[in-house]
């Protein structure tokens, strides 16, 4: 489903995210759409813990990913909204319809985004060299046909794999979906950009990291303050750092850890980017709180029980009071920025950052079936990093998190913010 150039997708939703529609009213678009993407029940999980930050889970007994899809929200409609909203963008992923090529990437000559600048896994291989499948998309920028990585489209994880699989980290990073094309693509363009500067703020060195550190008296948006007394009055400490990377699109990383006598519940992470740092903000700090309930109920299936044995749960404690002294150091200011009035200008202004950090081609693959209407597609961008794991989980640091490391990524850019 693309976006109509006529229609730059004018916001009529601002209260913790920006949309072209009221939550209730996308809602009322997605609840006959159910049975067409599998899912059979939408459960609210909010009361299941103390803080009362709305959680919600879209259940797909039949996926070939992952059956539990989790959406949060500073609103049940809205929470409700986002899980179902992550549903369909597993079911898109795992039906892929477009014709495939298999072919080495010399083949596709420059209509191919290289594949060594894409997150690989260890294999091992060159992927100059492997004959993979590839999927076509259009190049965001340039407007042209661009052929992409198949493994880096599809969400269908079911065996047996189809051939040249494995070179490339499978995640579903890049989903989007929405109310308009307009809104799955910024979704989409938003979530790329926070797993980059998630694994970029994970290779930097430790003075760089302590020197993002955000001041909590400096969060003055009415929506974040909410929050952050709710997970105050839930007697959870609150611990967040501007991990904005040289591309500039605001982005925050959010630790919670519970400070009351004898609670057993463990610290929890949550990020979030948006060209506006009070909605970053936001979906950093409530997704903290929903990684926390996920935990909670146990039903997540990417929560594998290794997770939840003590020396698992002692690594998460100790890494937690490691980041809490970096959150010690001399804080920074909440950044502040202005906003626009429709996602074009949103997704023009992304797109501009990303080239101005150097990176390549942003190719979108429409993942929509005319027949359900939710616009659905995948964002892969040539040279940012995919999503960190810890060693063994499958993340291989690319050029961008090698030269932080080394400190040569853009100096006196990174953390810095647009």
């Amino acid at each position: 489903m693309r976006a109509d150039e006529a229609d730059a997708g004018e916001k009529a939703w601002w209260d913790g995210t920006h949309r072209t529609v009221p939550p209730a009213e996308t809602l009322a678009r997605l609840k006959p759409l159910l049975p067409a993407i599998g899912v059979t029940r939408v459960a609210c999980q909010t009361g299941l813990d103390r803080v009362g930050i709305p959680v919600v889970s879209a259940i797909r007994p039949n996926s070939r990913s992952i059956a539990a899809h989790q959406g949060k929200g500073l609103g049940v409609e809205a929470a409700k909204a986002s899980a179902i909203m992550e549903a369909a963008e597993a079911f898109h992923a795992e039906n892929i319809r477009h014709p495939l090529r298999l072919a080495r990437f010399e083949e596709l000559a420059s209509r191919a985004l290289d594949p060594a600048r894409l997150p690989l896994t260890h294999s091992g291989k060159d992927p100059h060299a492997e004959r993979i499948l590839w999927v076509e998309g259009v190049d965001l920028r340039r407007h042209e046909h661009t052929w992409v990585p198949f493994e880096l489209v599809s969400a269908d994880y079911t065996y047996p794999q189809p051939a040249g699989s494995g070179l490339f980290q499978a995640t579903t990073n890049g989903l989007g979906a929405g109310n308009h094309p307009l809104e799955a693509m910024t979704h989409a363009l938003y979530e790329v950009v926070e797993r980059d500067a998630i694994a970029l703020w994970r290779a930097a060195p430790a003075h760089l990291k302590a020197k993002s550190a955000v001041d909590p008296a400096s969060i003055t948006d009415p929506s974040n303050r909410a929050v952050l007394e709710r997970l105050a009055v839930a007697g959870l400490a609150v611990h967040v750092w501007d991990v904005t990377s040289d591309v500039g699109i605001p982005a925050y990383l959010c630790l919670i850890v519970p400070e009351r006598a004898g609670d057993e519940t463990e610290p929890e992470l949550g990020s979030g980017c948006h060209v506006a740092p009070a909605v970053a903000l936001n979906r950093a700090m409530t997704e903290a709180a929903q990684a926390r309930l996920t935990r909670i109920v146990g039903a997540r299936d990417d929560f594998i029980p290794d997770s939840y044995e003590e020396t698992t749960r002692q690594h998460r404690y100790d890494t937690a009071r490691q980041w809490r002294d970096l959150a010690r150091a001399p804080r920074r200011p909440m950044a502040e920025a202005a906003l626009r009035a429709t996602l074009r200008d949103d997704l023009d202004h992304g797109l501009s950052r990303l080239e101005a950090a150097g990176l390549g081609r942003a190719v979108w693959v429409d993942l929509s079936w005319p027949e359900i209407g939710v616009p659905v597609g995948r964002l892969v961008v040539e040279g940012l990093e995919g999503p960190w794991t810890p060693p063994g989980g499958g993340y291989v640091p690319g050029a961008r998190a090698l030269m932080m490391g080394q400190g040569t990524l853009g100096p006196g850019t990174w953390g810095q913010g647009p």
